[in-house]
């Protein structure tokens, strides 16, 4: 999983990956961007020394900004202000326990709206697990007693630009 934080358009505002030789994409790329921030234009953000191929399998930004891959890295762009409606929704939902061993609880403060995918990521940004959220329900337990040790993403659809972290420990 690469992830990019993207404070404006200058060096320095964002992350920028830098790759000394070749680079393949094919896992998770998360673009965070801070309520109401206006990027007009593009900044490359991930660059390498030799050929970039591939494209990522999932990509999570605001529905302003654009993804352009190039021979040698990935291109940003935006048009305007960022739409930040679903990121109010972010501090809606929250992983119990953190520390986990059997089984652990995603809560929405409110009823989802939506039938939505709650998807378990490995820190290597494989896929883990994608269980189905029923509409109207505002609580999914989640059994990870079969999960190795460590560090876990969760993303929920219903808000796309929200994503947990928990660790499972035996």
């Amino acid at each position: 999983m690469v992830e990019i934080e993207v404070e404006g358009n200058n060096t320095g505002e964002y992350d920028q990956l830098l790759v000394n030789g070749n680079m393949s994409a094919g896992a998770v790329l998360n673009v965070l961007v801070p309520e109401g921030l206006s990027l007009n234009g593009s900044i490359k953000v991930i660059q390498t020394s030799g050929s970039f191929t591939g494209t990522f399998s999932q990509v999570n930004m605001p529905p302003n900004f654009s993804l352009e891959y190039l021979a040698d890295g990935v291109l940003l762009t935006s048009d305007g202000s960022v739409d930040v409606t679903d990121i109010d929704k972010q501090t809606d939902v929250q992983i119990s326990p953190s520390l986990a061993t059997t089984r652990i609880f995603v809560i929405a403060q409110s009823a989802v709206l939506e039938d939505a995918r709650l998807e378990l990521y490995n820190m290597h940004g494989q896929l883990v697990r994608s269980v189905n959220w029923s509409e109207g329900n505002n609580q999914q337990e989640l059994n990870v007693t079969d999960l190795s040790d460590g560090m876990y993403i969760l993303k929920l659809s219903a808000f796309p630009n929200w994503k947990g972290k928990f660790v499972k420990q035996n």
